[in-house]
């Protein structure tokens, strides 16, 4: 019987995909923390939330080095920080969540 959990092997071949192989590279910075972000579901925008309150969406499609910012938009109703955000597929709204007991949806376009 084999034994339960990975193999040395498999453990390795799991590594080597798994985890990136280099340190990467800053596409974007900003003055403050970024806590949350992610991908539209075709690829083509990036969304993160910063502390200072703050909103981007980037498109994806239109970057050589760097992402540029397509749209900043100010939070509202922020007690400390922006926890979630998430773009809905039609990518003209942003919801969010922060520390209070509200969800807001805001319109990108």
């Amino acid at each position: 019987a084999r034994p339960a959990g990975l193999t040395e092997g498999e453990r390795r071949g799991l590594t080597w995909r798994m985890i990136p192989c280099s340190k990467g590279r800053t596409v974007a910075a900003f003055g403050c923390r970024v806590y949350g972000g992610r991908h539209s579901v075709d690829g083509k925008f990036y969304v993160c939330s910063t502390q200072g309150k703050q909103i981007v969406v980037f498109d994806s499609e239109r970057h050589n080095r760097l992402l540029l910012p397509s749209k900043v938009i100010e939070a509202r109703h922020i007690r400390w920080t922006i926890t979630d955000v998430d773009m809905t597929p039609c990518r003209k709204f942003v919801c969010y969540s922060t520390m209070t007991s509200a969800v807001s949806l805001t319109n990108i376009i």
